[in-house]
């Protein structure tokens, strides 16, 4: 169903894996999350399988707006047609957003311009603000990356029922990127109403609604 829900809504020449390679790609992370011991208590909360198509990005801001957000606009537009979607950073991310120092996130920047991208996507850092996020991941494993925009979107679409069921569902931190200066980044809420995107003003502050995320790519 993720894959199905991801191929309707991305433009009709993005390249996804099949539904089979998808699921064995996933208990493949699930698998080695679980045999860490750093890492095996992510797998026992809330995670989300994902998968980013294939493309090269020449910028960050505009194929985040143009691309995964108007895809996201009408996947919920789909499964919630009495509710609105609104992008409140239309036009204002082309050469605006950048991928924040130490993040990791340009793991995945790399890896979907040679192939699509699977992964797993852990919302595990509620009411910790950006600052404290990029703290904590230098202290684990190399391959748990820092969420941004495109993990967290493909996420969000394969599990809008869940991730934006409502008000009570937190929202999420794109917390890798930096939109015009250092201080600023993205953010999605949804409630009983809508579902928006729109800045997030300061990376020092933590918000207890809101969750960052860890990514792990296989």
């Amino acid at each position: 169903d993720t894959i199905e829900r991801l191929m309707r809504h991305f433009p009709k020449d993005s390249k996804f894996v099949s539904v089979e390679e998808f699921d064995r790609r996933v208990q493949a992370i699930l698998a080695r999350i679980r045999e860490n011991v750093q890492t095996a208590n992510l797998a026992k909360g809330a995670y989300f399988p994902f998968c980013i198509p294939q493309m090269e990005v020449d910028d960050y801001g505009r194929v985040l707006d143009e691309v995964f957000l108007t895809a996201l606009g009408a996947s919920y537009s789909e499964l919630f047609p009495e509710r609105t979607f609104n992008n409140y950073c239309k036009g204002t991310l082309a050469e605006q957003v950048k991928i924040v120092a130490g993040s990791r996130h340009e793991q995945v920047v790399s890896a979907m311009a040679n192939a699509p991208v699977v992964g797993v996507y852990f919302p595990c850092s509620q009411g910790f603000s950006v600052d404290a996020q990029l703290e904590q991941v230098k202290n684990l494993p190399d391959w748990l990356l820092l969420s941004g925009g495109f993990d967290t979107i493909t996420a969000l679409i394969g599990s809008l029922g869940i991730m934006a069921r409502d008000y009570k569902t937190p929202g999420l931190d794109m917390s890798t990127l930096a939109w015009r200066s250092t201080g600023c980044s993205l953010r999605a809420e949804a409630d009983g109403d809508e579902l928006c995107v729109d800045i997030k003003t300061s990376l020092g502050y933590a918000r207890g609604n809101y969750s960052g995320g860890l990514s792990v790519l296989g």
